[in-house]
């Protein structure tokens, strides 16, 4: 790779950092409702056989290519206000704290390691990534959660991160995870996968 090259993809980086930076929101925090979600999802997500789960140390900014009606249709019982919560809340990323309650080891991660890991942009060294986190499956990434007035359910949008297509270090869609809350505890309704994307924390190409 010649010097000019480098010296290109090294500034993109430095950008996308920059905005990630500009749009995080260091003086809120989640709720302890939003890590019992979490929590929920990640076990669901990976189960108990996961020797380390990385997990992105900011939740990702709305970027979702998605109506209401199209998730309304397969969840009727979705209210509207959920949906509203989960847009409104992640108008900005916001660091997550080790809260997590779950049985694998987990760490948080920032995104300038995760790309000083992978490298040039347009060529990710994940055989790097393999070598540096032998034992985990990937980095997890995540929205804070949106839930009605009740709490009574609740959405997180998420993606998991490893070996992506098309020149990506995230990958093009994300899943949607929705939750109810049942004698006290937050259980998986269902996952639904493929919901394109158009900004995020993504630094590919679209």
């Amino acid at each position: 790779m010649n010097a000019g090259r480098k010296t290109l993809i090294t500034g993109v980086l430095i950008f996308l950092l920059f905005i990630a930076s500009a749009n995080t929101c260091y003086g809120e925090t989640l709720t302890e409702d939003e890590y019992e979600v979490i929590s929920a999802l990640v076990e669901s997500y990976y189960g108990s056989d996961i020797d380390l789960i990385l997990i992105a140390e900011m939740t990702e900014p709305w970027c979702i290519v998605v109506h209401l009606g199209e998730i309304k249709k397969k969840w009727k019982e979705l209210s509207d206000e959920t949906f509203d919560s989960i847009i409104r809340r992640n108008a900005s990323a916001v660091v997550l704290e080790r809260k997590l309650k779950i049985d694998a080891d987990y760490r948080l991660i920032s995104m300038e390691e995760y790309f000083s890991i992978l490298g040039d942009s347009l060529s990710q060294d994940w055989d790097n990534f393999d070598r540096i986190y032998p034992d985990t499956p990937g980095v997890l990434v995540l929205s804070r959660a949106g839930f009605n007035s009740d709490r009574s359910q609740a959405l997180v949008y998420f993606c998991n991160a490893y070996r992506c297509s098309d020149e990506r270090i995230l990958p093009k869609t994300r899943n949607i995870a929705f939750f109810l809350k049942k004698d006290g505890k937050w259980r998986l309704k269902e996952t639904v996968k493929g919901f394109r994307t158009f900004s995020g924390f993504e630094t590919g190409r679209p």
